[in-house]
């Protein structure tokens, strides 16, 4: 057992964790990657056969460009983003059931699925999912496990991070959920589980989250985690440098990535 699954044990036995999950968690049940869903999307509106789109187009830029030509609607969009991620369909991968046992007070992700919220029901376990400012009001008691939708939910159309200005709107920092998650945060750490260093989301989130907190002593701000697969020596010392401690999943018992973060997250149950 490492020091850091130790630590993280004792964080979560005393409810100062907050685990925040990427798509690359959802990848373990078969749902599609940024990249994949991005290569559907061109595919399904012929973006890929007439139109010169480089196969690399970011998400935020072809879900912007999308909004554009159907006359500022991203209704569109919002059908085939649903057809695309059919989460009652797929079986629930063991992370999943293993972060729902976690024992998580909060779980923060920016996913569009229902998987999370899947594994909490078919474990008989409470949860309340937050997505509006009304879910925030409505939260009572701390029997139900948040799950914080923080771009939003394909169930709330209004409340989607979806387009390259929905999310510049988002870098502000304003919203009662961004509120939330800032208040949430405060003496806790933050466990981040698929993503990147390369995501210019997580790094800005969290650079806005160490400014937000500039009236607190660096040194009463906890550390946090990224879960990432053989980070290298300049990610690993880049991530340190900024208060977040590289976990190496690779390290991690397994015959892939599913199996290896099964591990993980089976290593740090308390």
């Amino acid at each position: 057992m490492t020091s850091d699954t130790i630590a993280l044990r004792q964080l979560i036995k005393n409810h100062k964790l907050i685990p925040f999950i990427g798509a690359g968690f959802s990848e373990n049940a078969g749902l599609p990657s940024t990249l994949a869903l991005t290569q559907k999307l061109l595919k399904h509106f012929n973006l890929d056969a007439d139109e010169p789109i480089p196969p690399d187009t970011d998400l935020l830029h072809l879900t912007e460009y999308l909004k554009i030509i159907h006359d500022g609607s991203s209704t569109p969009v919002l059908n085939r983003l649903r057809s695309c991620l059919p989460d009652q369909d797929v079986a629930l991968s063991r992370p999943h059931q293993l972060l729902a046992q976690l024992g998580a007070s909060i779980i923060y992700t920016t996913n569009y699925d229902r998987l999370l919220e899947r594994s909490f029901a078919e474990l008989a376990m409470p949860y309340k999912v937050i997505v509006t400012t009304a879910d925030i009001i409505q939260t009572t008691g701390c029997s139900e496990v948040q799950i914080v939708k923080f771009h939003g939910s394909l169930e709330v159309d209004d409340s989607l991070v979806l387009t390259e200005s929905d999310y510049y709107k988002r870098l502000e920092f304003v919203t009662p959920i961004d509120i939330k998650l800032r208040a949430d945060s405060l003496g806790k750490s933050l466990l981040f589980i698929g993503y990147s260093f390369s995501d210019f989301n997580i790094r800005y989130l969290w650079f806005k989250l160490r400014r937000m907190m500039y009236e607190v002593d660096p040194r009463d701000i906890p550390d946090s985690y990224i879960l990432l697969f053989e980070p290298g020596h300049v990610t690993s010392v880049l991530l340190e440098s900024m208060g977040i401690n590289t976990i190496d999943l690779s390290r991690y018992e397994g015959l892939d990535r599913c199996e290896k973060l099964a591990s993980f997250l089976q290593a740090v149950q308390p």
